[in-house]
């Protein structure tokens, strides 16, 4: 079981360095478009690493708002199923209380 569990872990982590490499290079390839400087630029004056980190900050914004959207479901389909079951259970125990 452990060596699935870090063959999960090493999945994700090379996702999340595909996808890294993905956002670095769209970003740059779009911000440098039309002759301006890219705002991952080698030269730290130039660039604007700060808009980069912003749209880092709106991704994980993004991904906090999806995220409680998906506790809200799976809260709402876990208390609708309990309440579900409760019923049946207490059926079931009201059937077995009433014989002798």
């Amino acid at each position: 079981m452990s060596s699935l569990a870090m063959v999960m872990f090493m999945v994700s982590m090379a996702a999340a360095s595909l996808v890294s490499s993905l956002l670095t290079n769209i970003v740059d390839s779009d911000t440098s478009q039309g002759g301006d400087v890219s705002w991952l630029s080698s030269d730290i004056d130039e660039g604007h690493v700060d808009y980069y980190y912003w749209l880092l900050s709106f991704l994980t914004f993004l991904n906090f708002v999806y995220y409680l959207i998906c506790y809200r479901v799976h809260q709402s389909f876990s208390s609708s199923e309990s309440r579900l079951s409760h019923a049946i259970n207490k059926e079931r125990f009201d059937g077995i209380e009433g014989k002798p």
